[in-house]
């Protein structure tokens, strides 16, 4: 009879909309945001559709979670990096339109990456790759 609206179109949402307020100076960077349960209430959605925004956010590096004190609005909430919206992925088509985006840019950030070493730098990453390979050898991930 009603077709299901997505989980997902909720947590988008409620995470498009607090990202406005952050940009649009409602909560300023360093500011606590609302808990879960008052944006629960205020957006009318479940407290996991606002864990999920929240995360997504999180993930953006726009909010921090602070144990014990609550969700906090980054120094960097307000600079805009490149984001590609993943959730376009209807056709084959706009997936390969981002596969060749991801190989253009990554391949830029490898050169330019090359062109800044510093010995030091390379001796680091030397010595991660061993820890890594370490690790892997005594069976863990």
């Amino acid at each position: 009879m009603f077709q299901k609206i997505p989980a997902r179109a909720l947590t988008d949402t409620v995470a498009e909309q607090l990202l406005e307020k952050i940009n649009g100076g409602a909560f300023a960077r360093g500011d606590k945001l609302p808990t879960e349960a008052v944006l629960s209430e205020e957006f009318g959605v479940s407290r996991t559709v606002i864990r999920e925004a929240i995360a997504r956010l999180r993930h953006e590096g726009v909010v921090e979670s602070r144990q014990g004190s609550g969700v906090f609005v980054t120094e960097q909430a307000g600079i805009q990096p490149l984001r590609i919206d993943y959730t376009d992925t209807a056709t084959l088509e706009s997936v390969l339109q981002i596969v060749d985006l991801r190989r253009a840019i990554e391949a830029e950030v490898a050169a330019q990456a090359a062109r800044g070493r510093t010995d030091a730098g390379i001796a680091a990453a030397d010595a991660a790759l061993a820890r890594i390979e370490a690790e892997e050898a005594a069976g863990g991930d």
